[in-house]
């Protein structure tokens, strides 16, 4: 056995060296030269990341800017600056960042986004930034992360912040004021793969999507249709739903060990996947629907929406993912272009640009009568402007009264006079039962839902009290999930409860919420 391993191995060299090899007598090439060339070609690849990210800065800061009638209370105050140091290189090309951009262990500005504060500054690229407000700006491998942490604390004054700067072998002091935009950080990665994706507060644009792009337009799309993910929530919901999923698959793997099978909790993942995957198409359009607006509102040219997404379905079908799931039928390019025009038609007619969001699902049962009596008509500007004094002077009635107008679909109350209302319902301490289901309800009705956190406390607080309002929109939160048709005992649970509310004293509002939540119940 072994002669034969060893004629067989001989055989194979034979026919290697048989083989026809190049005739031509190519130039001797050192280890220097071809370390010289390797260094060539990253530094051409950085070159190539300080130009797209540059790219990415300032469209990405045009549409964060003028999306704020968008993504409403979701805004953070931004400055415009990209900064970079030695620590975002792998060890390898430390030498590059050290002798090619001066780069060391303090930061120094990589991008400054075109008319943004940081510009009218006077922020240069290559500023090292040293002090903010007096306070040192350390260096470091967590130097970006700290230095965004002082920022955050520092932008929350509304003040000018003072940011000290070694430019040119001298210190300069500038001061920049901070704006409004929608809030999601946008990073560009090292990734040859032609994607991008949102975290929830941030999105990240891969290299290989900056090569797939053929402009600025496509870029503002890719940038547009991940904030919509950040400002829909849609991360977040689709944790929820996961566990939503777990929670149900829990039940089955509990329900199969009572009968003596071992899932090895089979029915719990298999749960969490398919929750998560519950409406991701619908997601996916969500994002599309609310990323055109985003563009248009920014001044981009929106008509060729529909052609980026036929080319990434044909290119990368898998591309720009928040999930594994995808609208890749015609249904998603013919609701594109119906978006387009939607947006169109509004800009003839001079309306705001803001998607038009639909009501909860437990509405989706009202009766025709019931549709009609929800049409409003809302106060003219000059009453707002008669209520937002009152308001800003501390009349509770008052900002009670924007409130509600601002819970209906199609409101305009203005945006100071909204802002005034709720600062006032923060800090007040004389809130009425009622004014709490006021302000319940007017975060509820939100999609983005700003002021979450202080309408839950108040809804707690209330049901504690045993008031029935507070009985009555718990229920009707509890019928509005997607997921209650499935669960029929818990829809039963919850319409019970529902029987028990005593709706003797419930305004018109609330006696057209309780009805459709009977309805809803008797089918």
């Amino acid at each position: 056995m072994g002669h034969l391993k060893n004629k067989l191995f001989l055989l194979v060299v034979i026919l290697l060296v048989s083989c026809v090899s190049p005739q031509s007598r190519r130039p001797d090439i050192s280890a220097n030269e071809s370390a010289e060339e390797a260094k060539k070609q990253k530094e051409f690849v950085i070159e190539k990341y300080i130009q797209d990210s540059a790219k990415i800065t300032n469209i990405a800061a045009k549409i964060r800017l003028a999306g704020t009638n968008i993504c409403e209370s979701q805004t953070s105050l931004m400055l415009g600056l990209k900064y970079w140091n030695i620590h975002d290189f792998l060890p390898e090309d430390e030498n590059i960042a050290r002798n090619k951009y001066q780069l060391g262990a303090g930061l120094k500005v990589l991008n400054v986004a075109t008319e943004s504060p940081a510009e009218k500054a006077g922020f240069k690229i290559g500023d090292e930034l040293l002090a903010i407000n007096d306070l040192i700006i350390a260096g470091g491998k967590n130097a970006k992360k700290d230095f965004a942490k002082q920022l955050d604390d520092l932008k929350k004054t509304l003040k000018p912040l003072t940011i000290k700067v070694w430019r040119e072998g001298e210190e300069k002091l500038l001061s920049v004021l901070p704006v409004k935009a929608c809030k999601s950080d946008i990073e560009l990665i090292f990734d040859n793969s032609v994607n991008a994706y949102a975290d929830g507060t941030n999105i990240y644009i891969a290299k290989g999507m900056m090569n797939f792009v053929q402009n600025e337009e496509e870029i503002a799309l890719v940038i547009s249709h991940e904030l919509a993910h950040n400002v829909m929530n849609h991360i977040d919901a689709k944790k929820t739903n996961a566990g939503v999923g777990m929670a149900i698959g829990l039940l089955l793997d509990l329900g199969a060990a009572v009968a003596g099978v071992n899932t090895q909790g089979g029915f719990t993942d298999a749960g969490g996947r398919l929750g998560a995957q519950a409406f991701s198409v619908d997601f996916e359009n969500e994002a599309d629907y609310v990323g055109i607006y985003f563009m248009a509102n920014a001044n981009y040219k929106i008509d060729n929406v529909a052609l980026f997404w036929r080319r990434m379905a044909q290119e990368n079908p898998n591309g720009i993912t928040l999930s594994s799931t995808h609208p890749s039928t015609s249904e998603r390019f013919v609701s594109i272009e119906k978006t387009i025009a939607e947006i169109k038609q509004k800009q003839i007619n001079d309306k705001p640009l803001k998607p038009e969001m639909k009501i909860k699902a437990i509405d989706k049962v009202e009766d025709k009568s019931a549709s009609d009596s929800q049409v409003v008509t809302l106060p003219k500007v000059s009453s707002y402007e008669k209520l937002s004094v009152e308001c800003k002077s501390g009349l509770l009635s008052a900002c009670s009264a924007i409130l509600v107008d601002a819970s209906k679909e199609n409101s305009s109350i203005p945006r100071d006079a909204l802002d005034n209302s709720i600062k006032l319902f923060k800090e007040s301490n004389a809130l009425s039962d009622q004014d709490k289901l006021v302000f319940y309800d007017y975060s509820m009705s939100k999609l983005l839902k700003p002021e979450k956190d202080l309408a839950e406390k108040f809804i707690k607080e209330l049901l504690l009290k045993e008031d029935q309002g507070a009985k009555l929109r718990d229920v009707e939160d509890k019928l509005s999930s997607p997921f209650i048709t499935f669960q029929k005992d818990k829809k039963n649970n919850y319409c019970n409860e529902a029987l028990k509310i005593d709706s003797t004293n419930f305004n018109q509002d609330e006696k057209r919420r309780f009805l459709r939540i009977s309805t809803n119940c008797s089918k």
